[in-house]
């Protein structure tokens, strides 16, 4: 976190600083600093307070967590790795809970909003406004478009499944709770 402290130092002050000499570093918004993605860093922590079953796998993985953990400030769906079993290996079998999959998925969701489309927008509004016509910004918009196409509908595929999910659940924790009260009138 030191490292991160002392970046956003640099560009707070980019112009009494080294970091302004360069063509592109002289492009950071000094306003903005440095900004690390928080909601990665809470997830885990959090998960770690609530879920015993997670501190004992983060013993045994927290190095490669804290590594997921890094990933996820560009996108917080890395973090959907650590329980994904792939190739059935320890590290990806993290025993996270309900909450912090949601976490992730409202994350990851808010995310489209806040990071995909403007930056969708602002390559259609430079590809509009641009008087030549080069191959690596159309490339580039056409990828963005092609991936935020993408994340989109997966998004929308796994709200599907995310509502789903909830009404499945509220539904069977009622019929749960109507055969309690039968059986505890005597009814049933």
């Amino acid at each position: 976190m030191e490292i991160a402290h002392y970046l956003n130092a640099l560009i707070e002050n980019k112009w009494f600083t080294p970091i302004s000499t360069y063509s592109y570093t002289g492009f950071l918004d000094e306003t903005f600093g440095f900004q690390v993605q928080r909601l990665a860093g809470y997830i885990i922590i959090n998960e770690i307070s609530i879920n015993s079953e997670y501190v004992v796998w983060f013993r045994q993985f927290g190095k490669p967590a804290a590594l997921f953990t890094i990933l996820s400030a560009a996108d917080i769906d890395a973090l959907n790795l650590l329980h994904s079993k792939y190739t059935n290996l320890g590290i990806f079998s993290a025993p996270i809970s309900k909450r912090l999959e949601d976490l992730i998925f409202w994350g990851s969701t808010i995310n489209i909003f806040i990071e995909g489309i403007p930056q969708f927008v602002i390559q259609v509004m430079y590809q509009q406004n641009t008087i030549a016509y080069e191959i690596i910004p159309i490339m580039s918009l056409i990828m963005s478009s092609v991936i935020l196409t993408i994340n989109i509908i997966i998004r929308f595929y796994s709200a599907l499944i995310w509502f789903r999910d909830q009404t499945t659940f509220s539904r069977v924790e009622r019929e749960e709770t109507n055969e309690f009260d039968l059986i505890n009138t005597g009814l049933n």
